[in-house]
């Protein structure tokens, strides 16, 4: 980060499983020039940085970008649980991570089977059980995770169950806050030689509850929605870093996102559908070279 040209935040690891986060704004509204806004509900939940959102500020998930803004409506479809990593560029960014960036970046990488095992160990599994008092909240998740050398995969499954409505800071109930999620995530990973990384990663995400049809509002009654959400993700990349080249550190990745919101109006059924589908292909080599003086060219 010293040697980086822009401003940027790192947090990783501990400092994460320490939040012990329901939501993103317990994950990660603390970072320096971010703000998570949206309110309670975790399906309103939106990135501002410096002031920047919507579709000026890029969410990318395990490198490819995650493509979706609507108003009222939040951007966080992974459950925080198997985020390992969230690196956040504050400024302009489109130059190297595309179109949008104006405001800034927010990149969050999840767990691989190397961040899980202990030394020695080949194979483990990690359980969690979350609960919160407030919205009567269950949250469990389970993680099985091996690596067999050139071979290594990762499972997990994922979900926050809702009892009650979430209360606000007066202890009162903020109706219709109850919103059940499911997040299942696997990866594969082969590395035929030391130096190169083929990875496919899967995601499927799932939301119910009722709802104000602007999400980051109080309940309107009948006129409030019943909704259902899919989030379907999938990676697949290639890192090559040849050991006695400084020229090759390349990176190839092909990914692809479809987004399903269905919003049915209580009081007279009338019906909104939103679907987003996105298709990317990328690639990224970074050289390192002296001329006189040291210089990085990434492109």
């Amino acid at each position: 980060i010293r040697d980086t040209p822009v401003a940027a935040s790192v947090v990783e690891g501990e400092a994460l499983e320490r939040r012990q986060a329901d939501t993103y704004e317990e994950l990660i509204g603390d970072i320096p020039g971010v703000q998570i806004g949206g309110g309670p509900r975790g399906i309103a939940q939106e990135p501002n940085i410096r002031g920047f959102q919507d579709e000026q500020v890029v969410l990318r998930l395990d490198g490819g970008r995650l493509n979706f803004t609507q108003a009222h409506r939040g951007r966080f479809f992974f459950d925080p649980d198997i985020v390992q990593r969230v690196e956040v560029v504050r400024g302009g960014g489109s130059t190297l991570f595309g179109s949008g960036a104006i405001g800034g970046v927010i990149a969050v990488e999840t767990k691989d089977a190397a961040d899980l095992l202990r030394p020695g160990q080949t194979t483990g599994a990690r359980l969690r059980f979350g609960y919160s008092d407030n919205g009567q909240v269950y949250s469990p998740t389970a993680t099985v995770y091996g690596d067999w050398g050139a071979f290594d995969a990762l499972a997990f499954i994922g979900t926050r169950q809702f009892g009650a409505p979430l209360d606000d800071g007066n202890g009162t109930d903020i109706l219709r806050s109850e919103v059940d999620t499911v997040n299942g995530v696997l990866k594969l990973g082969f590395e035929p030689t030391s130096d190169q990384r083929f990875e496919l990663s899967l995601s499927y995400y799932d939301d119910e509850g009722t709802t104000p049809a602007a999400a980051d509002s109080e309940s309107r009654g009948d006129r409030d929605v019943r909704r259902a959400a899919e989030v379907f993700t999938g990676r697949l990349s290639w890192d090559w870093n040849p050991e006695n080249s400084d020229l090759i550190d390349l990176s190839v990745l092909l990914y692809g996102n479809a987004l399903d919101i269905s919003e049915d109006r209580l009081f007279d059924g009338r019906r909104d559908d939103t679907a987003y589908d996105t298709l990317g292909f990328e690639v990224v080599n970074r050289s390192s070279f002296d001329i006189g003086v040291p210089v990085s060219l990434v492109y």
